[in-house]
């Protein structure tokens, strides 16, 4: 069985990491979409935990119901798909997976994370959807550098499709992690309006959405998945 421990250590063997090009696709029955916000908007000090935290719980997903399941990366400082590949690949270059996700004090573009993201569920058509997001949900697009700056709370992204994925898609797990304080409320209004948050009352969505801390003790001790095997 695979281990938080283990994954860690894992992270220190040297192996070749399997790349596809944005939007480019491999069948699969169960996609997972995973946007990592790496971009100059992360501040907290132990945000490579959190990551590191996230990265080992997917790893351990449940076998047998995700043997085959493709995962999706995109980064929002590169907000494109970074690595694709199924847990085991996870658990396996878990090293290459952390060193494409590092911090960086570049622009974060949400609207086009999230984007990509929805071109991957267009054009994978699974059976089974999963979307998870670790960011403060602060965006900062391109030229980040230019302008008055970012003022919190900060809007929802007009552009954002994540309302129509939701339904459009039937995700069964939305998981938001990291969530920055001043943009809680503000997310949450957005999620309540769109009814994200009925499906999620109603059994239809897993839904979590969580602060920076409560996303560290949360994953310290549930897993994103629950086990079948």
């Amino acid at each position: 069985m695979l281990t938080r421990r283990t994954f860690i250590a894992a992270m220190a063997a040297a192996a070749l990491l399997r790349t596809l090009p944005s939007g480019a696709t491999e069948p699969a029955t169960v996609l997972i979409e995973v946007i990592i916000d790496n971009g100059g908007t992360v501040t907290e000090e132990d945000a490579p935990d959190l990551i590191r935290a996230f990265f080992a719980n997917l790893a351990d997903a449940p076998g047998r119901a995700f043997r085959d399941a493709r995962i999706d990366l995109i980064t929002t400082a590169r907000p494109y798909t970074v690595w694709s590949g199924t847990p085991e690949d996870l658990y396996a270059h878990g090293r290459e997976v952390l060193e494409l996700t590092a911090l960086t004090d570049h622009c974060s573009d949400l609207g086009r994370a999230f984007g990509q993201a929805e071109q991957n569920l267009r054009v994978g058509r699974p059976t089974e959807a999963h979307l998870f997001v670790v960011s403060p949900l602060i965006d900062a697009r391109y030229p980040c550098d230019a302008g008055p700056g970012i003022t919190l709370p900060q809007p929802v992204p007009p552009d954002l499709p994540l309302a129509r994925m939701v339904v459009q898609y039937s995700i069964r797990t939305l998981g938001i992690f990291g969530v920055h304080p001043s943009q809680e409320a503000v997310w949450t209004d957005y999620l309540d309006d769109a009814g994200v948050l009925g499906r999620g009352r109603s059994g239809q969505l897993d839904l979590v959405f969580l602060g920076f801390s409560q996303s560290q003790a949360y994953l310290a001790r549930h897993r994103l998945f629950e086990r079948e095997d």
